[in-house]
């Protein structure tokens, strides 16, 4: 998991976060020793870093800005970045590092972080400042904050509030670190000029908070289907105001028209435009972290308090909360959802429907809670084994994997289906076997078979004793 992002100049430790502004320390190291071993030499510049103090594992990409040295390329190119680093007074600066530090990290973790994140985010970073200078003057914004913080003995929040407020730097890389948290979405703006934007996987995945294969950025998307919607994070006028001026109208439509209560299958007949199109335009918008692909928002669904929530910020949200959803109280909301169960067991009042949607749909924008699904599992009566295996007292056993069953589960499963005497039931139930691993949601059970949910609710009924419901995310 990610501890914290740290800026360091050469010897010089400008911004890190989050930190202890007042006793200058940073995951209890002081500051001078952390710009001391993060300031490599300069032949150790321009590939990768890693270094591990105490658990805490230091990765990022140090980078020289002094162009005018051996083997940093052809001579020509060099002379041109020369001639605008000297033209734009840039030399003060010779080297900058972005710094992630990072704890329990396997190694093909920390790669995927390094290649997907820090050499984009560095990469970003170099470009402005040969074009723009933006890493001196950001520094050096930084630094005189910081020095006017130790002359008038200013508290540590308002250093730090100072610092996000003045610093365009800081903003960025708080937001880069709040991203690969999983608290912010991973689309990232340097300067007003670089867009940068993580693979979902970084807030999916709740960046290292579950265990992730090596090419999981670069190859997973999520999964899209004609029930799901899309959940903007931003007002559509202002995506729509970040758009280039050729964009396509079906996206301009699309971003309109599209709210969290509306299907995929249904803006198709909005739009009047094919699924693929409105797929292919809602993985753009997901992927530049604009929008979240997200089961269509309804009062049936079950919700509950996301264990990644950020309440750091729960003042401001409750503040808007409270008055964009009068008379509902985010505290109070909140409270009822921490026990998960159908989201329409709180809505009292028919009138009050739309206005608990709306609310719901803003506290899935804020990361503070998730959805839940149901999952089935294959459960073996003690009857049934006791039968196969002539053993008294045999006690139920689940089947992990219904889908590719040993011979002896093979022999459970024809058992189960011949329970019931009706041959629908039975072989309805029997197509359903294979998902009852815990993998598959009742949502997307219905759409692979092509079923009601009313015909599963039938099954499930009849094999009450053979499947068992799990609700997780």
């Amino acid at each position: 998991m990610i501890l914290g992002i740290l800026f360091i100049t050469r010897d010089v430790l400008v911004y890190s976060y989050p930190d202890d502004q007042t006793n200058d320390t940073f995951l209890g190291f002081t500051f001078p020793f952390l710009a001391h071993i993060l300031t490599p030499k300069t032949t150790l510049c321009d590939k990768k870093f890693h270094l591990k103090v105490h658990q805490v594992e230091f990765v990022g990409h140090p980078t020289l800005l002094n162009v005018d040295r051996p083997g940093t390329g052809l001579i020509y190119s060099r002379k041109v970045q020369k001639s605008i680093l000297k033209a734009s007074n840039q030399s003060a600066i010779s080297m900058y590092h972005i710094v992630f530090a990072m704890g329990n990290c396997q190694k093909d973790e920390i790669d995927l972080v390094y290649e997907n994140c820090l050499l984009n985010l560095t990469a970003g970073f170099k470009y402005e400042q040969l074009r723009r200078g933006y890493i001196s003057s950001e520094t050096e914004l930084i630094l005189n904050i910081k020095e006017e913080y130790h002359r008038k003995s200013m508290s540590e929040n308002d250093l730090q509030t100072r610092i996000l407020e003045a610093s365009s730097l800081a903003r960025t890389l708080t937001k880069v670190y709040k991203a690969m948290k999983g608290q912010e979405d991973p689309h990232i703006l340097i300067n007003n000029s670089v867009n940068l934007s993580f693979q979902p996987d970084l807030n999916k995945l709740r960046m290292l908070g579950k265990p992730i294969l090596l090419g999981t950025f670069k190859t997973t998307y999520p999964n899209i289907r004609p029930f799901y919607s899309l959940l903007l994070h931003y007002d559509p006028e202002q995506i729509l105001a970040n758009l280039p001026k050729d964009s396509s109208p079906v996206l301009i439509n699309l971003i309109q028209s599209v709210t969290p209560t509306t299907s995929f299958e249904q803006l198709q007949t909005i739009l009047n435009v094919s699924l693929s199109q409105i797929y292919r335009f809602a993985s753009h918008l997901h992927f530049w972290g604009q929008a979240r692909i997200i089961q269509v928002i309804s009062s049936k669904n079950f919700y509950t308090l996301s264990e990644t929530a950020d309440f750091s910020n729960f003042a401001k949200l409750s503040s808007e909360f409270n008055t964009n959803f009068a008379p509902l109280e985010m505290v109070t909301l909140l409270n009822q959802l921490s026990i998960p169960g159908p989201y329409n067991k709180l809505i009292h009042s028919r009138e009050l429907r739309n206005l608990y949607l709306e609310a719901i749909a803003f506290l899935l924008r804020s990361h503070l809670v998730i959805q839940l699904h149901m999952y089935l599992l294959l459960l073996v009566p003690g009857r049934i084994v006791q039968k196969v295996t002539n053993i008294e007292g045999a006690q139920p056993v689940i089947i992990p994997e219904p889908g590719n069953p040993s011979p002896i589960e093979a022999e459970y499963i024809k058992l189960m289906i011949l329970s019931q005497p009706n041959p629908t039931i039975q072989g309805l139930f029997e197509r359903l076997v294979p998902y009852m691993n815990g993998m598959c949601h009742l949502d997307e059970i219905t759409f692979q078979e092509n079923i009601t949910r009313k015909e599963l609710k039938n099954v499930m009924n009849h094999y009450n004793d053979e499947i068992i419901t799990s609700l997780h995310q």
